[in-house]
C-alpha cells in the first residue's frame, strides 16, 4: 500500500479516467482501503482485484476511489521491484518478510511525505468527513480513521516521519516495529541515490497507468 497522500495525489490525477462526478465521494474512496487497519477487517475485502473491476466500481464513485487505491498499490509494487530490488527481499533472501515490509513502508513514508510537496492536499481534506462502511465496520472508527489523516495532512507540506510513524502506531502496528520504519526512513534519507530514486517514483507510476488501468480495470 502506498500511504493516503499519495493515494490522494493519484486519485485527483485519474479523476477523468474514471469519469467521477462526485470528487469527494471518490476521494473518501480513495483512502478506504486501508481502514482496514484500524477497524480490523480481512484485507481481502479491501483489497481483492476484483475490487479494480469496472463491473464493480461503474456509476459508483466511491469505489471508484476504491479502484484508483488497489490500482495505485499495484503499480507501485512493481515500480518498488524495478528499481530497489537491490535493499528488498527479491536480491537479499537472507531478509525476513518483516524486514522488507520495514523498508518498503519506509519508501512509502518517504514518498508521501514528497508528494505533499507536489500538490496542495487541503482543499481536499474535507472530502474525507464523507464516510461509508461498505463491509459492516464500525462507523466511529472509520470516522476516526479519516480524522487522523484530516490532522496530519492540515500540518502539510510540514509533515515528517514521526507524524506517519505515529500514524502506524494508532493503526496498532507494535511501538517497536514503528520505531523500526522511522530508523529505516531516517537511513534512506541520508542515502543521496535512493532519495533521488523516490522522488521519481509518482512520475513513473504515472507512466504505467494506462498499462495497468487497462490490464486490471477494463
Amino acid at each position: 500500500m502506498a500511504l493516503e497522500a499519495t493515494h490522494i495525489r493519484f486519485a485527483l490525477d485519474t479523476q477523468d479516467l474514471f469519469e467521477v462526478k462526485d470528487l469527494n465521494k471518490y476521494i473518501s474512496g480513495t483512502i478506504y482501503p486501508d481502514s482496514r487497519y484500524p477497524t480490523g477487517i480481512d484485507r481481502m475485502l479491501t483489497h481483492d482485484d476484483s475490487q479494480m473491476k469496472k463491473n464493480f466500481w461503474e456509476n459508483n464513485d466511491f469505489r471508484k476511489g476504491w479502484a484508483a487505491h488497489l490500482l495505485y498499490d499495484k503499480i507501485q509494487f512493481t515500480v518498488h521491484a524495478d528499481w530497489f530490488g537491490d535493499v528488498l527481499k527479491e536480491n537479499n533472501t537472507e531478509m525476513t518478510g518483516e524486514e522488507d515490509w520495514i523498508v518498503r513502508t519506509a519508501l512509502k513514508i518517504l514518498q508521501d511525505i514528497d508528494d505533499l510537496h507536489q500538490f496542495d492536499i487541503k482543499p481536499h481534506l474535507s472530502a474525507l468527513n464523507y464516510v461509508e462502511t461498505p463491509n459492516g465496520e464500525d462507523k466511529i472508527k472509520v470516522r476516526e480513521y479519516n480524522q487522523l489523516f484530516i490532522n496530519i495532512y492540515n500540518k502539510a507540506p510540514d509533515v515528517s516521519v514521526e507524524d506517519l510513524e505515529q500514524m502506524w502506531i494508532d493503526w496498532s502496528i507494535p511501538t517497536e516495529i514503528a520505531e523500526k520504519m522511522r530508523g529505516k526512513a531516517h537511513e534512506i534519507q541520508k542515502n543521496e541515490r535512493l532519495m533521488k530514486l523516490i522522488d521519481k517514483i509518482y512520475g513513473e507510476t504515472i507512466v504505467r497507468k494506462d498499462e495497468f488501468y487497462n490490464k486490471y480495470c477494463i
